[in-house]
């Protein structure tokens, strides 16, 4: 009950909050290159042969600056079969989830993307805000339908920890850098919640009051 009586000194709504970057404009195709055997799935491999006339011919072609040979479709075009034909020419994009980060997927490169990311998506929120009273107690609490599945079988969802840790970290950093508190260390911030609560509204709500025992 304390907590809900203390005086809100920042209180700040992100509608529709940013949960994935786009890293590339679209993605490179990936080819079957040929290494001496049959580098492709079976239902390929049974239609490959030197001559005859077959679904499929290795052919070499010029890809970047080399030359290879790849696995090509056995028509006029020859067009090259790629391994990646739902993905190649999209976008690539990286989700917004702390594992990413905790398997050294990307490395620190992507926890960079990801941090800046959300920081530019969010400045607008706190430009221009300012805290006065230290030490401070932050709230966050995402709003969202449960529907983050993460597992293959499709009964797991993504868990509090994986889904808020970056937010937290990059709402921190940008409270400090935007002026609204004079750092993010343990003399003006000593404590933090996150909350989930299922919702078709997608938002974040960042709140911080007067910290008190």
């Amino acid at each position: 009950m304390k907590d809900l009586v203390r005086e809100v000194l920042l209180d700040v709504e992100i509608d529709d909050f940013i949960t994935k970057i786009q890293t590339s404009k679209a993605r490179k195709p990936i080819y079957y290159e040929y290494n001496g055997k049959y580098p492709v799935p079976s239902t390929k491999s049974k239609h490959i042969a030197p001559n005859g006339n077959k679904k499929y011919v290795w052919l070499k072609r010029k890809i970047g600056t080399k030359i290879k040979t790849i696995l090509c479709y056995n028509t006029e075009e020859f067009e090259p079969v790629l391994k990646n034909s739902r993905s190649a020419g999209k976008p690539r994009y990286l989700a917004i989830k702390g594992n990413n980060i905790y398997s050294g997927f990307g490395g620190y490169r992507n926890r960079v993307i990801i941090i800046n990311s959300i920081k530019d998506s969010f400045r607008p929120y706190f430009t221009g805000k300012k805290i006065a009273n230290f030490p401070i107690y932050l709230t966050f609490t995402f709003y969202d339908e449960l529907n983050l599945v993460t597992s293959t079988d499709g009964n797991q969802t993504q868990d509090l920890d994986n889904l808020s840790t970056l937010y937290v970290k990059a709402v921190q950093d940008l409270m400090k850098s935007e002026g609204v508190i004079p750092d993010d260390n343990l003399v003006y911030i000593r404590k933090l919640s996150v909350e989930f609560i299922e919702s078709t509204n997608k938002k974040l709500a960042i709140k911080a009051f007067i910290y008190k025992k």
